[in-house]
């Protein structure tokens, strides 16, 4: 994937997002100020008004909104503006302006961010029997070591995906260190997978930018399942849209109190914003 077409993905996100967030402020009656809704059991209970908003909104980050009656989920949109654009496009940008190869290197963030990616890649495409019916620990497992052996076969010949789950998934996830037996490392391609020491521990070594090229290269060969027009789109259609719900399930209470407590704010460029109409 070229760097024009990562670009491209998120320049058109940014401009269809801006696009809907002007047709929800007419819709409120709103048209001066940026408006965000959410529908509770009895019904829309009224916009988010965020006075004093900057014309361009080209700074608030949105996840995609739930599906409703009115249409399906387009998951060739999901994939270029999250997997192409927010995904790979910040870890492309990461990678190309944080260079040095020693300490403080981003290669924690580098690498934990992959693995969110190939967690819920894995979960739209994760054809284990079951998947669906397992609570939310089984299926990351599932899901992660599912894409890893399916799409990183190279990976799992030196670092099982179980192992990988384990030992860099859920140490960089929850404490923000790869657990004892990994190391990590900047620019040097030629180490990726390979055994060291760190003092008197031996490690495996993952270089970050050859994980991440790596990565970019099996989420082509994904995507071509996920759009695939048959069973593997249907699949992934149906987990996202699962998700999607379960995200504005789980965000229904704070918007409520959000909305009750008339709180405005101005924009400070770095806001991420859920869209939940």
């Amino acid at each position: 994937m070229d760097q024009d077409k990562i670009n491209k993905a998120m320049k058109d996100w940014k401009k269809r997002a801006k696009e809907d967030l002007q047709k929800s402020n007419l819709a409120a009656g709103n048209a001066s100020t940026l408006s965000y809704s959410h529908s509770g059991p009895s019904g829309p209970p009224g916009p988010i008004n965020l006075s004093n908003q900057p014309e361009d909104t080209d700074d608030i980050e949105l996840s995609m909104p739930p599906p409703d009656d009115e249409y399906d989920i387009d998951l060739k949109k999901y994939l270029e503006d999250y997997i192409e654009g927010y995904l790979i496009g910040d870890l492309d940008n990461l990678t190309k302006k944080v260079v040095r190869i020693d300490t403080f290197n981003c290669s924690f963030v580098i690498i934990m961010t992959i693995c969110a990616g190939i967690e819920f890649l894995g979960l739209l495409l994760d054809t284990s029997e079951g998947i669906d019916n397992k609570d939310i620990d089984k299926r990351s497992k599932s899901s992660f070591t599912y894409y890893w052996k399916t799409y990183l076969k190279k990976y799992e010949g030196k670092l099982k995906s179980e192992d990988a789950y384990n030992l860099v998934r859920n140490g960089l996830a929850h404490c923000f260190m790869v657990k004892h037996g990994i190391g990590t490392i900047r620019l040097r391609p030629e180490e990726n997978l390979e055994i060291d020491y760190k003092g008197t521990e031996k490690v495996l070594k993952i270089d970050a930018d050859t994980f991440f090229t790596d990565f970019k290269s099996s989420y082509e060969e994904a995507k071509k399942t996920m759009l695939d027009g048959n069973t593997g789109e249907n699949r992934a259609k149906e987990r996202l849209k699962k998700q999607l719900e379960k995200f504005k399930e789980e965000s229904r209470g704070f918007i409520s109190s959000i909305e009750s407590s008339g709180i405005h704010g101005k924009s400070s460029s770095t806001t991420t914003m859920l869209d939940l109409p």
